[in-house]
């Protein structure tokens, strides 16, 4: 009798269980399900956030080979034609000086300036325009200038890409940049960078000034000659097309 009395006791006393243990077991059940919940959740997001610049590279992929059937057209145009003329579907001109700081005009220091070629061998992307036309006009004399296809701009991205960031070059070496400082217009990756800047987009001028000019080197085989244009077999002026072999040679 009295062995059934302690066992009973026994068991009473383990079934007993204070409702601030309950409470905390219901807490500590409900915390470990939102862990998981929130672990599958971040788990889900970074994946999609991966995949992301993946699909948007096969989109603009897409996007340039349709527009490359429009440029057969230019590129027959050049061969026969290097005058100053800018077909109407070309949105975008590369800029590079070739010429140093001798014996400037003011106004050619100043639309040089405004172009962000500080420097001999600077480069940097331009809106097609009538504005900007008019000066690139004044300063011809001193830069080469053309055509730059989708290869060209993402090799001076991916290649020299430099961030501006409160005044200070830093190097353009992952997507967390472009995203931290360019996500209010939607842009998470450098290819975004670098078809906003082959299509110009409506957030060209925000992403170009985005980046710092472009510091290339001086070509392998040196320039023919700076006091001609380019169609007289000199250097400077209109480049069309052939301006993105002369980049390949200054990467």
């Amino acid at each position: 009798m009295l062995l059934l009395t302690l066992i009973s006791r026994t068991t009473t006393e383990t079934q007993f269980v204070p409702e601030t243990v309950l409470k905390r077991r219901n807490r500590d059940v409900k915390t470990a399900e939102q862990r998981a919940l929130n672990r599958k959740h971040k788990v889900s997001t970074s994946r999609n956030k991966q995949d992301e610049p993946i699909k948007r590279v096969e989109k603009y992929v897409k996007e340039y080979k349709q527009s490359q059937k429009s440029f057969v057209d230019i590129k027959r145009r050049a061969r026969t034609d290097n005058t100053f003329e800018i077909p109407s579907n070309v949105k975008t001109v590369l800029i590079i000086r070739i010429r140093g700081v001798k014996n400037l005009a003011p106004q050619v220091k100043k639309v040089l300036r405004l172009f962000r070629l500080g420097q001999i061998y600077n480069a940097s992307f331009v809106r097609v325009n009538r504005a900007t036309m008019n000066m690139l006009k004044r300063i011809e004399r001193y830069v080469a200038f053309g055509f730059p296809s989708r290869k060209t701009i993402s090799d001076l991205v991916y290649k020299r890409g430099y961030a501006k960031v409160e005044n200070q070059r830093i190097p353009l070496t992952s997507n967390e940049i472009v995203e931290q400082y360019l996500g209010k217009q939607g842009f998470i990756c450098i290819e975004d960078i670098v078809h906003e800047l082959s299509a110009c987009g409506e957030n060209f001028k925000e992403v170009n000034n985005f980046l710092w000019s472009f510091k290339l080197n001086e070509p392998k085989n040196g320039l023919s000659n700076k006091n001609h244009p380019y169609k007289d077999g000199g250097d400077w002026g209109n480049r069309a097309e052939k301006i993105n072999d002369l980049v390949q040679d200054m990467i």
